[in-house]
């Protein structure tokens, strides 16, 4: 059997802030040889730091500007819509397509934003959190050794029961990330592979859920382990392992729409929003409820693939609602702006001129100001460039308990580019440290303690290299764009011109 050229291990929302310390004390000896004998160094991603968009901009080499996805909901605020993209949202060419139109084979195991899979020159499995638990797989009878061999699945059965003091869900994480380290030295030996990308997705949701302790260690201990065991598996294959994120402990959740509905930006209609609360909290039906009722008679799937927005519909305990159901609370032609979670923030059409407004005649001024006092009541003596220069003023004073809630607001010219720019959100945050920002729209209050997300993503990540490839060097500075070139590189191949990302060896 041929040499395998390249692993590139991506561990979801991994950061040296929460491992250095495990690693310098010798809890994780493989990260440790690993770090000793290669380059490593902190990693920048692209914003909002999130899972969706940044394993594209990983295996793309490209910005969201030329992806058209940034977030897991993209607004489209002239057709009065809020959409969840999937694989086929993304416009760009993955690494892998290029590796495999170059005769090389390639596997890629348990990536986000893969679904549905694609055909490529050996196999694709599609990974959560977006991915069904059928129809993730190519070719198609991989599937079925994935389940029978491996008893694999996408997400666990018990994930809407994860909590600090549900033990039998944090064993089934702990058992899947095992089986996934399994399932990738078995496969790439079948498959006789160049290049395997195998990712683990469930570290990042116990992150999340319980944002450092003995729990996380636990884990990151299995990851270790899996580690050691492809190296010594594929002792001559260069080895990257990288991150979509980093994260942070959450010290407040800041519930963004809220706080523009509070500043007038955002309206809302009150009869539709005061309805669905009471009816359906006075029912009890809640995500949290909704999600265990599912669970326990396995129809998770099912609703998923045909009745994909019956979560969204339903309000958290709080009354809120989040994604597609947030377009029919939404006064579209009244209100100025409406975010995501983590950082985007949509405006009105009627803002879009704004940037070259003070170019313009004194006339379309007059409009623009006459146009803001009929919708949200601004005075006489009010910019005119307002809402969105306003809007990034306010968040960038923000403040709660100490807690800096932003640490810069971007205009989406100064961190995108590319044909898909028109469709990015307007304003993108740079969420403060230990800040959470929750695009839900139902809260009663701007500000809560966090309760049960405890872990958030930050800009952040890790990078880690090492292989008869690489040779030990300081590197600076490393974007995730800069990791589908450096593959490219490592295989002797061309990098396209529009790849935003330059190869670092």
């Amino acid at each position: 059997m041929k040499a395998m050229k390249l692993i590139a291990l991506g561990l979801d929302g991994a950061g040296f802030n929460l491992i250095a310390p495990w690693i310098d004390s010798g809890l994780l000896p493989n990260l440790a040889a690993l770090q000793k004998s290669g380059v490593s160094c902190p990693l920048n991603v692209c914003l909002p730091p999130v899972t969706s968009p940044n394993w594209k901009c990983f295996s793309t080499g490209k910005n969201p500007g030329k992806l058209g996805v940034f977030w897991w909901e993209n607004i489209d605020w002239q057709n009065k819509k809020i959409i969840v993209p999937d694989a086929r949202s993304f416009a760009g060419e993955e690494v892998w397509d290029i590796l495999s139109q170059a005769g090389y084979k390639v596997g890629i195991l348990n990536m986000p934003t893969c679904y549905p899979p694609h055909q490529v020159n050996g196999f694709m499995a599609a990974g959560g959190p977006d991915a069904l638990e059928t129809g993730f797989a190519f070719p198609r009878e991989l599937e079925k050794v994935l389940r029978e061999k491996y008893g694999w699945r996408v997400l666990p059965k018990t994930i809407s029961f994860l909590s600090a003091n549900n033990q039998k869900a944090i064993e089934e994480i702990y058992s899947i990330i095992e089986k996934r380290f399994v399932a990738a030295i078995d496969l790439a030996k079948e498959y006789n592979l160049d290049f395997l990308a195998l990712t683990i997705y469930l570290i990042n949701v116990l992150r999340h859920f319980f944002g450092s302790g003995e729990k996380l260690l636990r884990a990151w201990q299995i990851i270790d382990r899996g580690i050691g065991e492809l190296r010594a598996a594929f002792p001559e294959t260069n080895f990257i392992i990288f991150s979509d994120h980093g994260s942070s402990q959450v010290k407040v959740k800041f519930n963004i729409n809220q706080w523009l509905a509070r500043h007038g930006y955002l309206i809302l209609k009150d009869q539709q929003k005061d309805f669905q609360k009471s009816f359906y909290l006075k029912a009890g039906l809640t995500q949290a409820r909704l999600a265990k009722i599912v669970s326990v008679f396995g129809l998770k799937n099912f609703l998923k693939k045909y009745f994909p927005r019956l979560k969204s519909i339903f309000p958290s305990s709080s009354g809120a609602v989040a994604k597609t159901a947030k377009e029919n609370l939404i006064d579209w032609e009244k209100s100025f702006a409406v975010a995501s979670g983590q950082g985007p923030i949509y405006l009105h059409p009627v803002c879009h001129s704004e940037v070259a407004l003070s170019d313009r005649r004194i006339p379309m001024v007059e409009i623009l100001r006459k146009y803001l006092r009929m919708t949200v009541g601004l005075t006489q003596n009010d910019n005119p460039r307002a809402p969105r220069e306003e809007i990034i003023k306010k968040l960038e004073e923000l403040e709660h308990n100490g807690v800096k809630i932003v640490k810069k607001v971007y205009r989406k010219e100064e961190i995108y580019k590319g044909e898909f720019l028109n469709k990015a959100p307007d304003l993108i945050i740079d969420q403060g440290e230990g800040v959470h920002i929750s695009g839900a729209i139902g809260f009663k209050d701007i500000f809560e303690t966090p309760s049960k997300w405890l872990g958030e993503n930050q800009k952040i990540g890790i990078f880690m290299a090492q292989g008869p490839d690489i040779k030990a060097a300081h590197l600076p500075k490393v974007s995730i764009l800069d990791i589908a070139p450096t593959i490219l590189k490592i295989f002797n191949l061309p990098i396209p011109d529009d790849f935003d990302g330059k190869p670092l060896l």
